[in-house]
């Protein structure tokens, strides 16, 4: 009949748009996840270049000091700001890209200052 019809038919439409919110709602999860675990990799990355420069001696930081400035700006035009890799505004994938950039360039100045380039 037309009403059984009408019935299955909103029934199947139903169904489709419930799949569509749960797709979604498993992407947003994974790409949180993802956000999160490289946001924990550049944070420990970061971590230890603190502690690499803290551990230098203070004229070293004196006499690199400028450098690291310019290095550090020349990170966030390269790879992006940390702020907008922590923005839920900015896309999944952009904040990724984000912190990948800022952990490799991290990882190689790290060596730089401990000398182990």
């Amino acid at each position: 009949t037309p009403v059984q019809k009408t019935d299955k038919l909103a029934r199947s439409i139903y169904v489709m748009a419930r799949m569509t919110v749960s797709g979604d709602s498993i992407i947003k999860k994974k790409n949180n996840s993802l956000i999160e675990i490289a946001a924990k990799k550049f944070e420990s990355r970061d971590r230890e270049l603190n502690q690499v420069w803290k551990s230098l001696p203070a004229s070293a930081r004196t006499a690199l000091k400028q450098e690291q400035r310019v290095w550090v700006t020349k990170k966030e035009q390269q790879c992006g700001k940390l702020s907008d890799a922590k923005s839920e505004a900015i896309p999944a994938e952009k904040r990724i890209s984000i912190y990948k950039c800022q952990l490799e360039m991290t990882i190689a100045r790290t060596a730089y200052l401990d000398g182990s380039e």
